[in-house]
């Protein structure tokens, strides 16, 4: 929970903004760039590392240490990427679609069809090619929106250098987390770049262990994929906690034993362009 002097701050910003609002029609600030500066203030930034840091430090009251319900230490912390580290695709989608006038949600729906089946999971899997993908992926946007869908456009923005920059505070969190002795690992589904190498636009110093869909032919929430990450870091999964912003994938963690944490990822902060921690706001909003 936040303390009472970041509480503080935090109204005064807020009350700051509501200013703001009230005087658009004299100084013409939108309600956006008064949201992006009540989001980017400094003091919501100290809040959110706060919350994250303390969220993952045990669920008990006055908890010092990594512990988990059983008593042990944690060691492990195991980070999905889009939708944690990154913006996920769906947030990028929708901000793609507003500015390419596309119905909104047809890039989501077709991201799911088909489940496991679908060409979304089967280029997960490296079951077929980019080119294969990309042909399928645009057939299927266009029937679901009823107009053409230049699929190539979003994917250029989702792989572009505007969207994969790790959020600043997650960066922090993961410094200290591994400051503290545990041990942290990438579990993601992922794809092929055209160049062959996968979309992987992270530092890798920052993860003991690697694991993703496209390397190993399996997806999430496949048990095996979560399994094969355990064995490479060496733990059990009630050592262990999982980062992810999809339900299915953190009920087959749970499935497992490995204590989940889900992702909320805010999608108006990638439009206004704010570093927000999907991971942390919402817990911000509910301390």
């Amino acid at each position: 929970m936040a303390s009472q002097g970041v509480r503080n701050d935090l109204a005064t910003e807020q009350q700051t903004c509501l200013w703001h609002v009230n005087m658009e029609s004299h100084n013409r600030l939108g309600p956006n760039m008064c949201l992006r500066r009540l989001l980017q203030s400094s003091q919501l930034q100290r809040a959110w590392r706060a919350a994250f840091l303390k969220h993952v430090q045990g669920r008990h009251p006055g908890a010092r240490r990594w512990t988990h319900s059983g008593g042990g230490p944690y060691r492990a912390v195991i980070f999905d990427m889009g939708g944690v580290l990154l913006p996920s695709p769906g947030s990028v989608a929708t901000e793609w679609e507003v500015q390419n006038h596309i119905p909104s949600g047809t890039i989501v729906k077709a991201l799911i069809s088909g489940g496991e089946n679908g060409p979304w999971m089967k280029f997960m899997r490296a079951e077929i090619t980019r080119e294969d993908f990309l042909q399928e992926f645009e057939r299927l946007c266009s029937e679901i929106s009823e107009t053409s869908v230049p699929v190539d456009s979003f994917f250029s923005l989702l792989t572009s250098d505007r969207v994969t920059k790790q959020f600043p505070v997650m960066t922090e969190a993961i410094t200290q987390i591994r400051a503290k002795g545990l041990q942290t690992a990438l579990l993601s589904n992922n794809f092929y770049l055209p160049n062959g190498k996968s979309f992987l636009p992270l530092d890798w110093k920052q993860s003991d262990v690697v694991v993703e869909s496209c390397l190993e032919g399996v997806c999430k929430p496949d048990p095996r994929m979560y399994k094969l990450c355990l064995e490479r870091l060496g733990r059990q999964p009630s050592e262990s906690i999982f980062l992810d912003d999809l339900g299915p994938n953190l009920k087959a963690a749970a499935s497992l034993g490995i204590h989940t944490i889900k992702a909320h990822w805010n999608a108006f902060s990638l439009i206004t362009g704010s570093q927000i921690p999907p991971t942390v706001s919402s817990w911000l909003l509910i301390s």
